[in-house]
């Protein structure tokens, strides 16, 4: 994580460097923006929907037969739709052309992709982005298998850490330009947070 930071603020001097003022101090901004989840549209492993599951108490992986032949195949898709909320707390505005993102569970990497449109947010505004996010959690179910039974049980105990890495990509002289390194934010969650998520 401090090595992203490091490589981030590296490419921001660049920036500065070349004459690209403006989007070093939109960038600048961003990294102090807040990330967080807004609500979940929907929230499926191999197809199940996982709120269900936690509401219902009904966790018996025995009895789900996508998931016996997900842990067979070592392919158990994660499908979601999160959006995610992001405060700008500065005074002036904070844009980005687009990010790659990385979604880990208690340090598992269970999802990445691509957010391709340009976001901008005004100081002091706040904007709700849509995140689509497709992935395999085998490995993250196969190596945090009580983790992932607490948090179906509804287990009020039950808590576990995600981290959401965050690479953005700004415009300069035309071209499409990549940040070297990942801001990251955390999130701690409950069973709890995830359905109150799931009904708003």
């Amino acid at each position: 994580m401090k090595n992203g930071w490091i490589l981030s603020l590296l490419f921001l001097f660049l920036l500065s460097a070349c004459g690209f003022g403006e989007q070093k101090k939109e960038l600048e901004n961003l990294a102090e923006c807040k990330f967080s989840v807004a609500s979940i549209d929907e929230f499926k492993i191999a197809g199940v929907a996982v709120d269900e599951m936690i509401a219902t108490k009904n966790y018996d992986i025995s009895k789900m037969p996508k998931f016996i032949a997900g842990f067979l195949s070592k392919r158990l898709p994660l499908n979601a739709l999160i959006n995610v909320k992001i405060e700008n707390p500065t005074s002036s505005k904070a844009s980005v052309n687009e990010f790659d993102y990385i979604i880990l569970f208690e340090g598992t990497e269970i999802a990445n992709g691509v957010v391709d449109q340009p976001i901008k947010i005004e100081g002091g505004g706040s904007t709700v982005v849509p995140v689509n996010l497709k992935g395999n959690v085998y490995e993250l179910l196969a190596n945090n298998e009580q983790v992932f039974l607490q948090f179906l049980k509804g287990d009020k105990d039950a808590k576990a850490t995600v981290t959401f890495k965050v690479k953005p990509t700004v415009i300069v002289a035309g071209k499409s330009v990549k940040s070297p390194g990942y801001f990251s934010f955390e999130k701690q969650i409950t069973p709890e947070t995830l359905l109150r998520l799931q009904q708003k």
